[in-house]
């Protein structure tokens, strides 16, 4: 991640500039200092996975299906 100061100061000042440029810059510098804000905050969490663990070659097959019974 880079430096927290670093990104929060330049985003202070894209959005200092942004205030001051015509509509077309003034987006896209706004959308740029939302980048650096984001790269403060980190990744957006992930959504959560399934561990399915085995500790014996029994456990395996029954975790295989979903109920636990082989299909006949």
């Amino acid at each position: 991640m880079p430096d927290e100061n670093l990104c929060k100061s330049r985003a202070r000042r894209v959005r200092d500039l942004a205030s001051r440029a015509d509509p077309f810059t003034r987006k896209r510098l706004l959308a740029l200092a939302d980048r650096y804000e984001a790269a403060v905050a980190g990744p957006p969490d992930a959504a959560p996975h399934a561990v399915v663990t085995a500790t014996t070659s029994e456990d395996a097959q029954r975790n295989h299906f979903t109920d636990g019974v082989k299909p006949t």
